[in-house]
């Protein structure tokens, strides 16, 4: 066999040392290892959702419940950090392209903060400024209520208005 060969047979054909086999394992399991605790580190939030409400009319709005008692639709408040937030009710609706019909989720409660972002100052923004339809994605927080029963609480990551078009004359 010529030098040629056999260096072709040896760093081709012949298997590498162990060594070097039991130090590319040892990094590739290290790197797994190191992936597995970045993905078990992250905490899952729930499902996003993604769609369009109508704000309440204005910053103060009421409603009368059924004894006929007034309450705030839109609450504001702030956090532990004294940033602005807020509360208020909606209910998704969309319509079946082929039935034409109208379909309505319950009543859900949404929330978000001006806590690295301000999307609460925003809503109020688009309230005062009568742009009452808005797209959002949020994600759902449940809770234990004191009667222990479940409840959510739908928190927006983000929120833009959305303008109608103008009425043609």
């Amino acid at each position: 066999m010529s030098n040629f060969n056999s260096a072709f047979l040896h760093e081709i054909i012949m298997p590498r040392s162990n060594a070097s086999l039991t130090e590319d394992l040892n990094t590739q399991k290290a790197l797994v290892e190191s992936l597995e605790k970045q993905v078990a580190s992250l905490k899952p939030i729930g499902n996003t959702l993604t769609g369009s409400f109508w704000l309440p009319r204005s910053l103060d709005q009421k409603a009368k419940n059924k004894d006929g008692e007034e309450f705030s639709i839109i609450k504001w408040s702030t956090t532990e950090n004294s940033a602005k937030k807020v509360n208020f009710p909606a209910q998704l609706s969309y319509r079946d392209s082929r039935s034409n019909e109208w379909f309505y989720s319950k009543s859900m409660t949404f929330t978000c903060s001006d806590n690295g972002v301000s999307l609460a100052s925003d809503i109020a923004k688009f309230i005062e400024a009568g742009t009452l339809l808005c797209d959002f994605t949020a994600f759902p927080r449940y809770y234990l209520t004191r009667d222990g029963e479940k409840g959510e609480i739908w928190v927006i990551t983000s929120i833009t208005a959305r303008p109608l078009p103008e009425a043609s004359a």
